[in-house]
């Protein structure tokens, strides 16, 4: 059920109001690691946790500056981290999914001989600090005789990144590279497993707290046998029958303004958590969440809870968000969707037209930012 307070706690701790970051790398780390199966909504998450304003041009010169990873990492997902951390999270990770992935390579016909040819090719590539986008990869593949329909490329581009040979490098043109993560990233000194867990667990807390093991574990994909073995003292709340972990030294706000927020998709506002009923009612998760095939959708927050999704639509001068609300609003909250929005046109250094739909009305504002 919706818990307000919990919710407002979360958004604290995320970032999303009162944010203390300036600098991309530093909300990236103080995070841990952040969804980015959609590239352009994970850029747009970062943005909107930064105490200043930053562009979409700004977050790709951070991944360019290598201050900041995109990779696969947790639950088998793309991820963005911080550099120093992304190995020992790779290793995390790549243990838990070995066996789920080694299956659905097999059952694509990609068998361990295919898979070493085809690492040992990308290599050859990407060597000597080459940057070269996914088509072109496929594409040297298939003339090496691997087929790569059928998601097969996608499983050997997962498999490349779990081995630690490859990661996201910056975008050339319109499309994303690949480069040789030691190139990119020299590779430190490994991490025990255990103290491995344990910093995630104390990362995760600090960034997304109020939450449960049971949320650590659904977003980490790590098992709670493990995350009780290496995580000692805990220290939990009960909350309307939920034992809840605190960040150190927190205490739960009675007020606060709750901010209206226009949140990307994936976003960690929900992605976070393995229970996301303290912020989004069951009647709205159909809505949110396109589980028939993965997606999660554009999200508007206002009280600290979900209230509706958008979408964006783009051209060359001008953006227009388009606003599905799942229930009325007032005067005062429009005109903070609108600021919202206008801040959005901003991060893409585009001019934005916001278009409100509810229950019974619509309204359509435009910002004339240039």
């Amino acid at each position: 059920m919706l818990h307000p307070s919990i919710s407002f706690a979360r958004i604290i701790q995320q970032q999303l109001v009162s944010p203390k970051f300036s600098a991309i790398k530093d909300i990236v780390r103080h995070m841990g690691a952040m969804q980015a199966q959609d590239a352009y909504a994970a850029q747009f998450a970062i943005a909107s946790r930064l105490n200043k304003r930053v562009k979409e041009i700004d977050i790709e010169k951070a991944y360019a500056a290598r201050e900041i990873v995109r990779t696969w990492l947790f639950r088998g997902t793309l991820h963005v981290c911080a550099p120093e951390d992304v190995y020992w999270m790779l290793a995390l990770a790549k243990e838990r999914l070995w066996k789920t992935m080694q299956t659905q390579w097999r059952n694509a016909g990609l068998d361990e001989k295919t898979m070493a040819g085809a690492l040992a090719s990308i290599k050859k590539l990407l060597k000597g600090g080459q940057q070269v986008p996914r088509k072109q990869i496929l594409e040297m593949l298939t003339a090496k005789g691997i087929d790569v329909s059928n998601h097969r490329g996608t499983y050997i581009l997962n498999r490349a990144a779990y081995e630690g040979l490859i990661c996201f490098g910056p975008k050339s043109g319109k499309d994303f590279t690949f480069v040789l993560l030691e190139e990119w990233i020299p590779k430190p000194k490994p991490i025990p497993r255990k103290r491995a867990v344990e910093m995630l667990f104390n990362r995760y807390i600090e960034s997304r707290g109020p939450a449960t093991l049971k949320d650590f574990a659904a977003w980490s994909g790590l098992t709670l046998t493990e995350i009780r073995t290496a995580v000692k003292n805990i220290e939990e709340h009960t909350i309307n029958d939920q034992a809840y972990i605190f960040p150190k030294n927190y205490v739960l706000p009675a007020k606060g303004k709750h901010p209206v927020l226009l949140l990307p998709a994936f976003d960690e506002f929900l992605l976070g958590y393995g229970d996301r009923t303290v912020s989004i009612k069951a009647d709205y998760e159909k809505e949110v969440y396109k589980s028939l095939n993965g997606i999660f959708s554009y999200i508007v927050v206002m009280k600290s809870a979900v209230v509706g999704i958008w979408k964006r639509t783009l051209t060359n001068k001008n953006v227009t968000i388009h606003i599905d609300l799942f229930e009325p609003i007032n005067a005062t909250q429009t005109k903070e969707l609108q600021n919202a929005a206008k801040q959005y046109g901003e991060f893409l250094s585009l001019p934005s037209t916001i278009h409100i739909q509810q229950k019974k009305a619509v309204s359509t504002l435009r910002d004339g930012t240039k």
